[in-house]
């Protein structure tokens, strides 16, 4: 379950990130205003922060159990 919770919230932080890029280029282009291009790039500085901080999680997971393999077999042979 808590596996299934991290990678959702990964994905979600993905999706945020790339849609405030886009909003943030359409805003620019369509309303030549500074309020809502700030705005999405607030909320994409969130959630970009939010994947960093889940990516650096994940890629320690990966290199514990990466570690744990290799240990495993290297005593096995």
């Amino acid at each position: 379950m808590k596996t299934t919770k991290g990678k959702l919230s990964f994905s979600i932080d993905i999706i945020g990130f790339i849609a405030s890029i886009i909003m943030i280029i359409v805003t620019l282009v369509n309303f030549r205003t500074w309020l809502h291009p700030l705005t999405f790039f607030t909320v994409g500085l969130n959630f970009f922060s939010n994947f960093i901080n889940n990516y650096q999680s994940f890629l320690k997971t990966v290199r514990f159990f990466l570690i744990i393999k290799i240990r495993f077999n290297n005593t096995s042979n």
